[in-house]
């Protein structure tokens, strides 16, 4: 850990290049749509100093699939549940 004074600080930030790595990419898709578009939007504002390593395309495009099925089959497995819970509501209320 590095404690800079304000100047540098504000120079990294106006200065810096940023990347990401495989998985801040990949839980894009694990995130709430909210928390998404706020990361989406902090990379936009250095869009021009963002660089994206090789390794990382490669990684996200291999685990692409896999991470949208994953998000797929919770948001299914949800919903059976709350249909599950919705019909015995409805036969305790009857």
């Amino acid at each position: 850990y590095f404690a800079y004074d304000n100047a540098t600080f504000d120079g990294l930030w106006q200065n810096a290049i940023f990347t990401v790595d495989t998985c801040a990419l990949l839980d894009l898709y694990r995130l709430h749509k909210s928390s998404a578009d706020l990361f989406l939007a902090a990379l936009n504002h250095v869009k021009d100093r963002v660089w994206l390593p090789y390794q990382t395309s490669k990684e996200f495009f291999k685990n692409y699939d896999s991470v949208t099925t994953e998000q797929f089959e919770a948001y299914e497995k949800l919903n059976r549940h709350l249909s599950k819970l919705s019909e015995s509501m409805t036969k305790e209320v009857e």
